[in-house]
């Protein structure tokens, strides 16, 4: 997967992570409830925006992994102020492997964002830990009960602050909601169905808080018995009830098959939207399989109540990896008694597939499982970010080796790991092959040995001949060893350089030593003429040309460095991150772009697609001190929002030197 380091921006944008500064000397330290923050109405209440640091404790109600890498604390006494969002640069919530009921403490400031208040980081954003609040886990404790509200018209979204400020971050509860209309595929608005001149609308959304799936909203006229969820406020829609699963909206509605996939050779799992009926979906009978008509043993419903996961066991007949499958399910009930009105079928891969096998196709440089879900295991050998490089093997006609993006929960070098997701291409010319976003992820060992390095020329990953698949290809997202290399060329554009072998001018690759280090190996890329004997990495595709990324310091033997830049990153001009990513413009979301200038400068941002076409230039010739710096990006600077949802492209220009970085744009 290329390799970007991209600037968003915002000129004046009012985003809660916009340029943070440390606070002066003046600022104070504060302890206080989240009451005090919240309720403004207290003699003693904290004003948002002051420098002051505050610390305040709260149990975890919910996580939004995917736009503002947040958590939501409650006072676990709960009642009206007692909730609050807590936000930062780094998924927090996965990282730190918190979960709901954890008992923490947060440092940072308190802001105001589009109407929602919020905890941030007390320091500005450098591409560090720093981009989030302090936090620390004290113990455990009850998920407050949510709030019973008595009227539609206490969370109304246009409801006024001080009837609806109450509930923000705070679980709350309504009952008999008919839906009147569909905003987004996951967010929707309701009426009391007691009353049916009702004006007051209530938004529900799906989307932001929900793990591990997004809930589909329900058609206009389905009443939902009750929805349950943590109460929040965003421009320009104003206040509404976030869902933090499906268990948080109780409709009367048929289960729908969402997805079907591998977890080992002799079981499958399906994920329906709701939770199930375990007298027909423990019905072997109900299910079959369409494409091979191989056996099913038995079904098992997985998670006990309310659960909407079935295993199918195929014991008796096996999958064979790699081969298509089509599972169909009939008859199945939910819990609410509702049955499936015709059969629903979900295709895949079956079996652990091999990565080899996923990365074949002999006619071009995509895999043959492209927009497919598939499920493979291998050992995580690198992680760039929330992108993870694994390999099964040595192999390397095709390779072995694969991206993983975004998995479930943070994973390390060294796991053994079974994951099953959809396939993609990402990349110009030369692509490598990721899943993106994953549905399953189990951990079968850790600490587990990683492969050896394969032995490769320059020549045989650099060059891009021919027709595709280009001989990179077999490499890729693998782990490589070059040996006895010199610098050829220095300070090539986004801190690479090139190397070369034995073979000649035309024995040469990029090496990017940015890829997994902010302090690089060799400074900001290499000195002309340095030797080195052993230089490792993984392969990377960066604007169409492969690249040799190293880990770390352990993977270059190096003789004759002179020039070295002093200390840990020093002002490299280079993009320290995007965040959040993935984004919703459409939906009101910014990004910050956080990044390094080496001298005072002008800088120029654009926007590209995957296809490299420039969509947008939110920022052209802006004047920027030396330094950390931070810019904003929303819909206001790239054309109201109107990006679509996919991959693009972040790039800084400081004169003959380019930033870029990957941005994931979503509905």
């Amino acid at each position: 997967m290329p390799r970007l380091s991209i600037p968003v921006l915002v000129a004046g944008a009012a985003l809660s992570l916009a340029v943070l500064t440390a606070a002066p000397a003046s600022a104070v330290q504060r302890t206080l409830t989240i009451q005090q923050i919240q309720d403004t109405t207290l003699v003693n209440h904290f004003v948002e925006g002051s420098t002051d640091t505050i610390t305040t404790t709260g149990v975890i109600t919910a996580s939004d992994t995917r736009r503002v890498f947040g958590i939501v604390l409650q006072d676990p006494a709960g009642g009206p102020f007692s909730g609050i969002y807590v936000v930062g640069e780094f998924n927090m919530f996965v990282d730190s492997s918190y979960a709901r009921g954890d008992l923490i403490t947060v440092t940072g400031r308190v802001t105001e964002f589009q109407g929602l208040t919020q905890i941030v980081p007390s320091v500005g954003f450098a591409g560090t830990n720093s981009g989030n609040p302090k936090l620390t886990k004290i113990g455990t404790a009850p998920v407050p009960a949510p709030i019973a509200l008595a009227s539609f018209g206490q969370i109304a979204e246009l409801a006024a602050y001080q009837f609806t400020e109450q509930y923000e971050g705070v679980l709350v509860s309504i009952d008999n909601i008919r839906a009147v209309r569909n905003l987004f595929p996951e967010t929707w608005l309701g009426v009391d169905n007691d009353v049916p001149t009702s004006t007051d609308t209530v938004r529900v959304d799906g989307f932001t808080l929900c793990d591990p799936v997004r809930v589909n909203a329900p058609a206009a006229g389905v009443v939902a018995t009750s929805v349950t969820g943590v109460g929040g406020h965003s421009l320009p829609r104003g206040y509404g009830i976030n869902l933090r699963n499906v268990n948080d909206m109780v409709v009367p509605s048929p289960p729908a098959l969402l997805n079907a996939w591998a977890t080992s050779n002799t079981n499958i799992r399906l994920l329906f939207d709701r939770p199930l009926d375990p007298a027909t979906a423990e019905d072997e009978t109900k299910y079959s399989r369409v494409t091979t008509l191989g056996a099913i043993d038995f079904a098992t419903v997985v998670g006990g109540t309310n659960s909407q996961v079935v295993d199918l066991t195929t014991s008796f007949d096996p999958q064979i990896p790699g081969e298509p499958e089509l599972l169909r399910a009939s008859a199945i009930k939910s819990a609410l008694g509702v049955a499936m009105p015709a059969p629903a079928d979900q295709a895949f891969r079956a079996g652990i597939t091999p990565i080899q096998q996923v990365q074949t196709n002999a006619a071009e440089d995509t895999s043959q499982y492209v927009f497919q879900q598939v499920t493979v295991r291998g050992i995580v050998h690198a992680r760039d970010g929330g992108l993870y490089y694994i390999q099964d093997g040595t192999g390397t006609n095709p390779s072995s080796g694969m991206a993983l993006f975004n998995p479930i929960t943070i994973l390390q070098e060294g796991d053994d790991v079974t994951v099953s997701g959809t396939v993609i291409e990402f990349g110009s010319l030369s692509q490598l092959t990721e899943y993106s976003g994953l549905n399953y992820q189990v951990l079968n060992a850790a600490g587990v040995a990683k492969y050896t390095p394969v032995v490769v020329s320059p020549g045989a990953i650099g060059a891009l001949t021919g027709s595709e698949p280009f001989p990179g290809e077999r490499y890729e997202a693998m782990f490589v060893e070059m040996q006895n290399v010199t610098v050829v060329q220095d300070s090539l554009p986004n801190g690479q350089f090139l190397v070369q072998g034995g073979g000649g001018a035309g024995d040469t690759v990029r090496v990017d030593d940015t890829m997994f280090r902010q302090d690089h190996l060799f400074g900001y890329g290499a000195n002309f003429n340095t030797t080195v004997p052993s230089l490792r990495g993984l392969v990377n595709d960066s604007f169409g040309q492969y690249t040799v990324n190293p880990r770390d310091s352990a993977d270059a033997v190096i003789q004759d460095v002179v020039g070295v830049e002093p200390g840990a990153g020093g002002l490299d001009f280079a993009i320290r991150g995007i965040t959040p990513t993935p984004v919703s413009f459409a939906r009101g979301g910014s990004a910050i772009v956080n990044f390094t200038m080496p001298a005072a400068g002008r800088a120029t941002l654009r926007v590209y697609d995957v296809a490299g076409r420039l969509v947008s230039t939110p920022l052209s010739n802006v004047e920027y001190a030396a330094g950390p710096q931070a810019i904003a990006l929303d819909a206001r600077n790239l054309g109201n929002g109107r990006l679509g949802s996919g991959i693009f492209f972040v790039q800084l220009q400081l004169g003959n030197r380019l930033a870029t970085a990957k941005l994931v744009v979503t509905d």
